[in-house]
């Protein structure tokens, strides 16, 4: 018997028993010898995220189960600010994050992509600032990519992409805690398109 987790909204399979099949190391498998549950832990949790996750267990008879998950926002007032209830959700304008130079860059091949993510205030530290290029979170690999990043009240981050190529043109997310993400698209461009519309 093998129980796998399904991300509805691209069909994408995230785990086949305690193998995980993404990416994306957010996903984790977290089996329980005792009961035998298989549950799926999604860590850093954002809104894009929502949606729709099957449970399938591979046995005679098979059967499944379907999660809806909604990730929400949510801001909470100072301590001093009284509730009526033990129970209150406030929801309250969140930081905004900013890539500069922001919706689009053009580079060409074989350039430096060098973009820079600015959350100019939060009310507290975020634990992570993540980037992300079309949906896949960006890793250092210590030769084409590195990046910088200061948290606190106001945070910056740097992401540099070393020559660039066509592959590494698409959508590039700045996504801090606790604060809104912005996106920029990257053309890497190619012959006479390059020098004609690439940005020093």
């Amino acid at each position: 018997m093998a129980v796998s987790w399904i991300r509805h909204r691209d069909l994408h399979i995230l785990s086949v028993g305690a193998v995980t099949y993404t990416s994306d190391d957010r996903f984790q498998v977290v089996p329980d010898q005792t009961t035998g549950d298989w549950a799926m832990r999604l860590m850093y949790a954002r809104p894009r995220d929502s949606g729709q996750y099957d449970c399938q267990v591979s046995a005679t008879p098979a059967y499944g189960r379907t999660f809806h998950l909604e990730v929400v926002v949510v801001n909470y007032k100072p301590a001093a600010r009284m509730f009526r209830s033990n129970l209150a959700l406030a929801f309250v304008s969140e930081p905004q994050a900013e890539v500069l130079r922001a919706p689009e860059m053009h580079v060409g091949v074989g350039s430096l992509i060098n973009l820079t993510c600015v959350v100019p205030y939060s009310p507290e530290t975020p634990e992570y600032l993540h980037w992300y290029h079309k949906e896949r979170m960006v890793r250092e690999d210590g030769q084409r990519v590195w990046m910088r990043t200061t948290l606190g009240h106001k945070s910056i981050s740097q992401l540099v992409v070393k020559d660039a190529r066509p592959s590494d043109s698409g959508l590039y997310t700045c996504s801090p805690a606790h604060s809104r993400e912005h996106s920029i698209t990257v053309h890497v461009l190619t012959g006479q398109n390059a020098s004609q519309k690439t940005h020093v």
